[in-house]
């Protein structure tokens, strides 16, 4: 693979991937760190930082996926105690993400509604 469109130069937390990165793209990276890290049967530094890569782009790609699933299914109109069934998790539990995903969109709106002016 050639140096990555965009990939910081290394990914030791999900705090060095930046907000908005495609899904796909961070599955490349996965990947690439995953086979990488698979050439290093006896550890070594290389190995470390593909390690840590691999942990925080499988943190990071989780989270994203998750929340923009959740995002997808409401606006497609799926009830709460279906989410809950799809997850895993009560209702309750259930409800409360969506609440947060819902509020935290409209935090990001104002955010960037108000960056134009």
């Amino acid at each position: 693979m050639t140096e990555h469109q965009g990939r910081p130069r290394t990914i030791r937390s999900f705090a060095h991937i930046s907000y908005g990165t495609p899904l796909d793209q961070q599955a490349g990276w996965l990947y690439e760190h995953a086979w990488r890290l698979a050439q290093h049967e006896r550890g070594g530094a290389d190995a470390v930082d593909h390690a840590l890569a691999v942990l925080a782009l499988t943190t990071n790609l989780y989270h994203d996926a998750r929340w923009d699933g959740i995002r997808q299914a409401v606006r497609a109109g799926a009830t709460v105690p279906e989410i809950a069934l799809a997850l895993g998790m009560a209702i309750r539990d259930a409800r409360d993400l969506v609440h947060r995903i819902e509020a935290r969109d409209r935090e990001l709106g104002r955010a960037f509604s108000g960056a134009g002016r």
